[in-house]
């Protein structure tokens, strides 16, 4: 028996797939494309086995039929001729990259497994190319593809690399190791480091203790000779493997390998072999045990039987395949902490990731880093941190010095206008949208902004300094400060539930008058017994992060509909960190089938070798009744629920607006389209950096 939102569907439902083919059935026409034909078949409730012939393996029969989707209708009833055509070529896309797929890789698997052929596919094509208007779910320490930090580390003689668990022998050692990084001071630098080097610790060597440091620079060096070495004595000695690893494989890939979630993993986490990784509350306890359980839920923020609701929980074996999915990834982003926090690399992240908002088609963006005492980023040498304040300036001073080479902000640091105004100066509007039109300039990015962020395992103290260390970044930023939230694991089992910093949070309302709004992670769990939603409901969130649990909460899902709060939905994210193995059985469908507004994101991308793009690919392929205007109201959404202003929101829809018309639907059917200016901007962007640093240093 299948389930939407608490309503049953029936099991003859199912069985809808084994009708026979009817090619006189109404909705079939040979004008329209043969892909819409299917399309008609199926919604007519009629999909045979031959349509698993001519879409082999995009839905695997056995499932329950994908949802209806109502929620795109408004845009296509208002869409253009164009508009239609080019959702007809999306659909034959779809249709020609069925061909990449087979048995063992269904269309809608899981994206770590299929990732190498989604890259050759024509959708992913027209996503990159599809204006995504607003990001808004974005973990800034893990935005762009590992190889940038691990590239500027290389240029720092200071930056020291070690092995937290395993020596580096055996393949095993090389696959299960944890890595980390760690820029030291240079003045605790010996003098001659070659001595160093030559004497310290090596991880190749059978010698090495965990924890101890090897200078990056050093190791990669030694990379090239041991695995010559190894490689030269390696020994054949029948079925029998060797006990060192002949790494036959460079330095960097192995690196990025340690960062990005591997198939391998992905088999490991869905295995259902896999050993649970949660420990069972016993079946019987003393009333004593029960009372003292109670209790420590209690005084952690827990509803008071937790432990037997996640006992009894139906989804007990996705929570267990989520918290191995959970110990990789935080493994993942310790080894990300030491390549990002110097000031070097975090100023180059800064700026490059600016740089892929332009590449990857994003209008306004809003980046969530992390500010704590203990996790501030480093000075160059080692010598000391930047506080939080600090670190807002930095991101501040990169993001308007990025914004006034890539010519969208003045040299007063005011953005440039794009709005258009007839000769009286009054807004001119089109006439079928009721958006305002363009002057002419096409920004290459509308605005980005900061989105406060501590761990959700701080104590209810140092939540308390964060939240008012955020207001004073509000009122010295207050065009940068986008609201606030807590970031880690939520299941039960960590700390801490929202609920437990409920006061906290109602005074931080009041303090801020309002003007800070709450854009809580919550419902990243398959059925939220830990009571997320339902607290972010009651403290009036603005926005929901991944909100995967809603569909389980019905009631909530209702009242969170009727508050227009949106949902930024992670589709990628939730399938690494084990929600789902595969698309087609993602819950943003049944959101979407409530019409609850959503938005799409790409969350921590690096780790999972993702963009945002492969995000709006995946949405696509999933349900076979989403579509091109899906896309279209998705990304609206996202600029309808993003913290800006009427100013700033009426800046970004004009020119996602343009981008949409001008560019991307003519592109998709063929026609001549200019190069994008933003992108020659973009080409430009150093040499207009070093233009103006030298003349601030005349200045000076």
């Amino acid at each position: 028996m299948g389930h939407f939102c608490g309503l049953p569907i029936k099991d003859s439902d199912a069985d809808q797939h084994e009708k026979p083919f009817d090619d006189s059935s109404p909705g079939s026409s040979k004008s329209i494309h043969p892909f819409r034909q299917i399309f008609n078949l199926i919604m007519a409730g009629r999909p045979p086995k031959s349509v698993y012939g001519a879409l082999p393996y995009r839905f695997r029969p056995g499932l329950r039929p994908p949802v209806q989707l109502t929620f795109q209708d408004a845009m296509e009833k208002s869409a253009s001729l164009e508009e239609r055509e080019a959702m007809e070529i999306i659909n034959g896309y779809m249709q020609d990259d069925e061909r990449l797929y087979s048995a063992t890789h269904p269309i809608t698997g899981h994206f770590s497994r299929n990732v190498d052929i989604i890259e050759k596919t024509k959708l992913l094509e027209a996503a990159r190319d599809a204006p995504k208007a607003a990001h808004l779910h974005i973990h800034f320490n893990s935005t762009l593809l590992p190889e940038f930090l691990l590239g500027v580390a290389k240029g720092m003689p200071n930056m020291y690399i070690s092995s937290a668990t395993h020596k580096l022998r055996s393949k095993d050692d090389f696959d299960n190791c944890e890595i980390v990084f760690t820029l030291r001071d240079v003045k605790a630098q010996p003098k001659d480091l070659v001595q160093e080097d030559k004497t310290g610790p090596n991880l190749f060597q059978d010698t090495y203790e965990p924890a101890q440091k090897m200078r990056y620079q050093y190791f990669r060096a030694m990379w090239t000779h041991e695995r010559d070495r190894r490689q030269k004595s390696a020994f054949k000695n029948g079925s029998r493997k060797p006990k060192v690893w002949a790494m036959d494989m460079d330095c960097d890939a192995w690196l990025v390998s340690k960062l990005i979630f591997s198939r391998r993993e992905i088999d490991q986490i869905f295995d259902p072999a896999a050993k649970p990784s949660i420990e069972r509350v016993p079946e019987l306890e003393t009333e004593e045990e029960e009372r003292a359980r109670q209790k420590k839920a209690k005084e952690s923020g827990w509803p008071k039987n937790i432990d037997l609701d996640f006992q009894n929980s139906q989804y007990i074996n996705i929570r267990e395949r989520a918290t191995r999915a959970w110990e990789r990834f935080n493994g993942r982003t310790r080894m990300m902490k030491g390549l990002f926090n110097y000031e070097r690399a975090f100023r180059a992240y800064t700026r490059k990731c600016l740089e892929e908002f332009v590449m990857e088609n994003v209008q306004y963006a809003e980046i969530r880093p992390n500010f704590m005492k203990n996790n501030q980023v480093l000075r160059d040498d080692g010598s000391g941190s930047a506080n939080n304040f600090e670190v807002m300036e930095m991101v501040v001073d990169e993001y308007e010095n990025f914004m006034k080479d890539i010519g969208d902000m003045d040299e007063n640091g005011q953005i440039k206008e794009n709005r258009a105004v007839d000769e009286l100066g009054n807004p001119v509007y089109a006439p079928d949208t009721g958006i305002r039109l363009s002057n002419g300039h096409a920004p290459s990015l509308g605005g980005m902004k900061i989105i406060y962020c501590t761990p959700r395992s701080f104590d209810k103290d140092k939540v308390k300094e964060a939240l008012e260390e955020c207001i004073k970044m509000k009122k010295r930023w207050p065009q940068y400060i986008a609201g606030f939230d807590l970031v880690g694991e939520e299941a039960y089992g960590k700390p801490y539930p929202l609920s437990y910093f409920e006061q906290e949070f109602k005074q931080f309302q009041e303090d801020c008058q309002g003007e800070i709004p709450f854009l809580f992670h919550c419902g990243e769990t398959p059925d939220d017994i830990e009571g997320n939603l339902d607290c972010a409901l009651r403290l009036n969130s603005k926005r929901i992060g991944h909100g995967y649990a809603l569909p389980e909460k019905p009631d909530i899902l209702k009242r969170m509909k009727a508050q227009n709060i949106c949902v930024e939905a992670c589709p990628i994210s939730n399938m690494v960190l084990g929600l789902t193995e595969h698309m087609d059985e993602h819950r943003i469908y049944d959101l979407l089938a409530h019409e609850v507004h959503c938005t799409l994101n790409s969350d921590n991308g690096t780790l999972f070798r993702s963009t945002l793009s492969h995000d709006f690919y995946e949405v696509m392929i999933g349900n076979r009744n989403m579509n091109l205007f899906g896309w279209r109201q998705l990304a609206r959404w996202s600029i309808d629920h993003a913290c800006m202003t009427h100013d700033e929101r009426e800046r970004v829809l004009v020119e996602w607006e343009r981008r949409w018309k001008q560019e991307f639907i003519p592109g998709l059917l063929g026609k001549p389209v200019r190069r994008p200016v933003r992108l020659d901007r973009l080409a430009k962007i150093e040499k207009n950096r070093l233009k103006r640093q030298n003349q601030f240093r005349t200045k000076v």
